[in-house]
């Protein structure tokens, strides 16, 4: 999986969940960066992810992310497993 793909997938969890439809975000984005992604919305917007990408995060690996590119790398990481 490209980072690409996963930003355009993650791209519309994030319009969906901000009610925002014309967001474009990228691997630099952070949370500041975004109107509406708080604390609250961050919530909805990982369990959306994780079921997007039938992954689990823990939550250890939830508090590391600091930019909308460690989420990214992070799904690549969890999707191409060998």
């Amino acid at each position: 999986m490209q980072d690409a793909d996963v930003l355009a997938r993650i791209t519309a969890i994030f319009r969906e969940v901000l009610e925002l439809p014309n967001l474009v975000l990228a691997l630099q984005t952070i949370a500041a960066d975004v109107k509406g992604w708080d604390s609250i919305s961050h919530i909805d917007i990982i369990v959306r992810v994780e079921n997007e990408f039938a992954v689990k995060f823990t939550l250890r690996e939830i508090q590391n992310l600091s930019r909308l590119g460690d989420l990214v790398e992070l799904i690549i990481r969890k999707t191409d497993v060998v």
